[in-house]
């Protein structure tokens, strides 16, 4: 008879150390196997992964099974909750016996705690139960009896497990757990490092809404700042920036794996474990629902863009992200398709040469963002870019390409400013000039540094903190100033 099994009638002998049994989901592990198992055959066979949902949806066994069948986890790179992993070390070095007890496929289990926790014993989900909850706290009081064991948990479904557990250790609880373990006669301890939904926010990006200013482009270019424009104006905004964090949310999760190989990456909400990947979809479906919903009132036209950009951002991410130019050629039209969104949402005519001009300044800055990552990963000895279809030597045509697009842009722009379109606009264009040699530099350098991997992963973010372009973005408004007023 093992030490485990002697506490079976609930009164082991004094000389037994109380078990220790800790929960995967959420609390081993900062992530749920389940999701991932979803979104890592999604992002491989995304078809194959909605039918497999669908079909075993009321069967949660049957789904676990399936997806862990299907779905080819990379073990190694699954966020660890190092305090809890600490806790369960102790506990073995004290001598205690330790079980791991999941609602996770059994098998999948063993293989992550073989990685984490080698010969520590496994509990997890098999076709004949599910094991959550009611089941777990069942299966482990026939074992160990009513309070013969301490449980480390963090979810709602552990306080079934927690009732009948001698200690109670909870991961990072949220205020509706803590309050229900309130005052619990065994006794409590609480482990803060664990997922977290308020890390939810920075998995939204805000600080890209940013490229949505964009959507009052035509506004500028139009002189039209009637309060009733902006109203639309500001509309367009906000339901592009939701539905590109619900865009990003998405991506996250399909892109795991790749994200915690990469040195940057890897500290991303959802691939590092701070945000709870549980929550993940539901947020993300809630905010494409009230971007569209804000779309609607803001107009066809406009909820036609931004339908637009969510077909298009899906088939980046699905497919055209690995494609060869494809992809710089598809984040240049994305970041335009804000601009015909903009002038969508508020009625105001498309200009051609705003069109152009952003086109092509919209490619250059793509093409740089291809050459970071591509002069990144050759930093750390990839002879290409994870996840893209540059290797090294793409590196000369990128150069060439992004040139191209960003003199094709200064030269669109001085085509304009000898037009009746700019002489009906501004009372002194010829001052616009002074444009074209900040244009020429901006894009230049930027496409320098592309080129020597110092920009962040973005350049228009990248902008937004460079002292230089900064400067730069001045002056070129005060050339725009001094066109409107001398």
């Amino acid at each position: 008879m093992s030490a485990i099994d002697q506490s079976q009638d609930g009164s082991a002998a004094s000389d037994v150390p109380r078990p220790l049994v800790v929960d995967l989901d959420g609390s081993l592990l900062r992530t749920d196997l389940l999701h991932e198992c979803f979104w890592r055959l999604a992002s491989a066979r995304p078809l194959q992964a909605v039918r497999l949902a669908l079909a075993n949806l009321s069967d949660r066994a049957k789904l676990k099974i399936a997806l862990a069948e299907s779905a080819d986890l990379e073990i190694e790179t699954l966020p660890v909750n190092d305090a809890v992993a600490a806790r369960l070390a102790e506990a073995q070095a004290a001598g205690r016996p330790v079980l791991i007890a999941t609602a996770s496929e059994q098998k999948l289990a063993e293989r992550v705690a073989a990685r984490i926790a080698p010969g520590v014993e496994v509990l997890g989900t098999t076709p004949e139960r599910n094991l959550k909850g009611r089941a777990k706290a069942e299966a482990l009081e026939e074992r160990f009896g009513s309070g013969g064991f301490d449980y480390v948990g963090d979810s709602k479904a552990d306080l079934a497990v927690w009732r009948v557990a001698g200690r109670a250790i909870a991961v990072s609880p949220s205020p509706k757990i803590a309050a229900a373990l309130d005052g619990r006669a065994g006794g409590v301890d609480t482990i803060a490092e664990g997922p977290r939904l308020n890390a939810l926010f920075k998995a939204l990006r805000p600080h890209q809404w940013v490229k949505n200013v964009l959507v009052f482009g035509p506004v500028l270019a139009a002189h039209d700042f009637s309060a009733a424009t902006l109203a639309l104006g500001l509309l367009a905004f906000v339901a592009f920036s939701l539905c590109a964090s619900a865009i990003y949310v998405l991506n996250d999760l399909m892109d795991l794996e790749a994200d915690r190989r990469h040195p940057t990456k890897n500290a991303r909400p959802f691939a590092s474990g701070a945000a709870p990947i549980t929550v993940a979809a539901p947020v993300a479906i809630g905010l494409l629902a009230t971007a569209f919903l804000l779309a609607a009132a803001a107009g066809v036209g406009f909820f036609a863009c931004l339908l637009a950009y969510l077909v298009a951002t899906t088939a980046y991410s699905a497919r055209l992200k690995r494609e060869l130019f494809a992809d710089a050629v598809t984040l240049g039209a994305l970041y335009t398709l804000r601009i015909i969104a903009g002038a969508a949402a508020t009625g105001i005519a498309l200009s051609p040469w705003l069109l152009a001009c952003s086109g092509f300044g919209f490619l250059a800055l793509a093409i740089v963002k291809r050459q970071t990552e591509l002069r990144r990963g050759l930093a750390r000895g990839l002879d290409a870019a994870e996840g893209r279809a540059y290797s090294a030597e793409h590196l000369p045509m990128l150069g060439a390409l992004g040139a191209a697009s960003a003199f094709s842009t200064v030269v669109v722009f001085a085509l304009y400013v000898n037009t009746t379109a700019a002489d009906g606009l501004y009372s002194a264009p010829w001052a616009l000039w002074a444009v074209c040699p900040l244009l020429i530099y901006w894009l230049g350098r930027m496409l320098l540094l592309g080129d020597r991997g110092e920009i962040d992963d973005d350049p228009i973010v990248f902008a937004l903190k460079d002292k230089v372009s900064l400067g730069l973005g001045a002056a070129v408004t005060l050339s725009f100033l001094a066109a409107s007023t001398l």
